[in-house]
């Protein structure tokens, strides 16, 4: 196995740059995924580790062997690299069985006859693929084609493994069985992984830990729960699973500065917890999942949470849950929910725990009012 390092890696073409200063170490036998949008440039990172394309900067370096150096000169072309890709595209060879796209890496890599067999017969177990051993790629179904796929990969036994959306283009039953099995093979084999993905679902089951990136910088870097329960910023929080934003003023904090009170901008208060010191006197905006919210029968008060009055605008039935949307000052608010609420008012419960503050600019009716007082002054 092998320690996968990237360091201040850039890319830019021309004035635009797609990555910055990327800098993560992947450690033996870990599976990290690199998580974001469309173009926040985690497949730009995983074309320039796999030497795809070439960094403009940076250094990237796997166990003694260096891949890429722009003050050293060093650039390593994608077939002297010791690395498996499986790409979105299956890319098998159509007039090949499954066993003769398996053998196709070994023979250009001239592996002996008998190391071939073993090989082959080892990966087919491991992907559950060996009773079609003799099949074409069209006689296969999708998933069945995307484990060949990384099977081929695999066969060749890289010193890492680089996986580009390799689900995107499972439908969704699939997907999620494609994940148990890719989760279940990972243990296995415990292959040092770079995973790139734009969902989040995948991240959080898949990964040992996440790099979440956004416009080609990365933004927070953690395990799936870290990342889940405590993101850095409202951008983490929003993108991965979903969250609701209230927006309000910091107005007071309790002794020892955990415990606080936000006005939201429909004058009620809210209480909450800091991660970190803010001063009363700030604009937050307060994260809070909608699977955290509680939609409750009748108002009661709490020391650990918030009961606010609202108005029902939308339900959706999904047949285990009901989703529920209302308006709180100018936000509109999701709740997942397991009980129907037939009544159009209804009170929700606001955990305190559960908010996730983040300090925030001034509204734009605030920032004008800010300068005028100071132009008075």
């Amino acid at each position: 196995m092998t320690e996968l390092i990237v360091s201040k890696l850039c890319k830019s073409y021309g004035k635009t740059m797609a990555i910055q200063d990327v800098d993560f170490t992947v450690n033996d036998g870990e599976f990290v995924t690199l998580l974001g949008p469309s173009g926040c440039g985690k497949s730009t990172t995983l074309a320039a580790i796999a030497g795809l394309q070439m960094p403009t900067s940076g250094r990237i370096k796997a166990g003694s062997v260096t891949y890429f150096d722009d003050g050293k000169g060093i650039a390593l072309p994608a077939e002297a690299r010791d690395l498996g890709l499986v790409f979105q595209a299956y890319a098998l060879w159509p007039h090949m069985t499954v066993r003769k796209n398996l053998e196709f890496p070994l023979r250009l890599r001239r592996i002996a006859k008998a190391e071939q067999t073993r090989r082959i017969e080892r990966v087919l177990s491991l992907v559950e693929m060996g009773h079609l051993a003799d099949r074409y790629p069209h006689e296969l179904s999708g998933g069945q084609q995307q484990r060949v796929a990384l099977a081929r990969t695999l066969v060749y036994e890289p010193a890492i493994l680089l996986l580009d959306e390799p689900l995107s283009n499972l439908d969704a039953k699939l997907r999620e069985r494609a994940r148990t099995w890719l989760d279940d093979i990972r243990h296995r084999i415990k292959l040092t992984t770079v995973y790139v993905t734009h969902d989040h679902g995948e991240a959080l089951s898949l990964s040992d830990r996440i790099i979440v990136m956004n416009g080609g910088k990365i933004v927070q870097i953690g395990t799936p729960r870290e990342i889940y329960e405590a993101p850095s910023d409202p951008f983490v929080a929003d993108f991965i699973g979903s969250s609701n934003f209230l927006h309000g003023e910091l107005v007071a904090t309790a002794p020892g500065g955990s415990l606080a009170t936000v006005r939201l901008e429909d004058g009620r208060t809210l209480a909450v917890t800091l991660p970190r010191e803010i001063a009363a006197g700030r604009f937050v905006a307060v994260a809070v999942r909608p699977e955290r919210m509680e939609l409750v029968d009748h108002p009661t008060s709490s020391e650990t949470g918030t009961v606010l009055e609202v108005e029902i605008r939308h339900r959706s039935y999904f047949g285990s849950h009901w989703h529920y949307s209302f308006d709180l000052g100018r936000e509109a608010i999701r709740v997942s929910a397991a009980k129907e609420y037939a009544g159009d008012r209804v009170s929700v419960f606001i955990p305190t725990a559960a908010c996730l503050v983040f300090e925030t600019s001034p509204p734009a009716a605030e920032k004008r009012k800010i300068a005028k007082e100071a132009k008075a002054a």
